[in-house]
């Protein structure tokens, strides 16, 4: 006879969905009997963020006069790019739109990646 055998989740994981479930049975009136309907709910909502959090992403490094930006971008989003398209030093055309930087490459293509970060370049 097979036996369904519950995935291990890291401890932390587990711990946030419990406490999302707190909240929720909190939220809710405490509200007795709606345990697994909270449960599901939490571990749901819990989920997400952590898969947004463990979502790849990459950066890259320009400089605009005395303007440094730093951004990032994902790079199963990136239409093909790979670090070392650009090298440092090169010139390269951009343009901003809202927190969106894109760099122009070689064929024509943008990488677009969101701006995390803004500094003044030391000289």
């Amino acid at each position: 006879m097979a036996r369904l055998e519950q995935p291990t989740r890291p401890k932390e994981l587990e711990a946030a969905i419990r406490k999302r479930a707190s909240e929720i049975w909190e939220e809710s009136g405490r509200i007795p009997g709606h345990d697994a309907e909270n449960w599901l709910r939490a571990e749901t909502e819990v989920l997400a963020q952590w898969a947004s959090r463990q979502k790849r992403v990459a950066g890259i490094r320009v400089r605009v006069a005395e303007t440094i930006y730093v951004a990032e971008y994902d790079p199963a989003e990136a239409g093909g790019y790979r670090p070392g398209e650009f090298k440092s030093g090169d010139p390269v055309e951009l343009r901003f739109e809202g927190e969106d930087l894109y760099v122009k490459r070689a064929a024509g293509q943008e990488l677009r990646a969101r701006i995390v970060q803004t500094s003044v370049a030391s000289r």
